[in-house]
């Protein structure tokens, strides 16, 4: 399984990797790389995986989100979604004539 996206355009301005070993690299290489910044950035700590969240809102008076998840509540500085929005393939239909459908 390989991206399709040029690899270097999966490195982070503060986490730059130059070393991709091709120019769509595999899933597994961006996962290691992704981990690795995890880990470089100190960031392992603040992450939560697998957590189904129910509810987030940003609360003016404490500064920081209130989230609501299934393992119980949670407040953060700092909320990235990765509901994996664009997890299911979206692949136009061809007429076999060139002409495109989305439908």
């Amino acid at each position: 399984c390989a991206c399709d996206v040029e690899s270097p355009l999966y490195s982070l301005a503060l986490a730059p990797h130059a070393g991709w070993t091709r120019l769509f690299a595999g899933s597994a290489e961006i996962h290691a790389y992704l981990r690795d910044c995890i880990d470089r950035l100190g960031l392992r700590p603040h992450v939560r995986l697998n957590h189904a969240v129910a509810a987030a809102a940003w609360d003016d008076v404490a500064r920081h989100w209130r989230i609501d998840t299934a393992a119980g509540p949670l407040t953060a500085r700092v909320l990235v979604s990765a509901v994996g929005a664009q997890s299911a393939p979206a692949v136009p239909r061809s007429d076999c004539r060139g002409a495109i459908s989305s439908c």
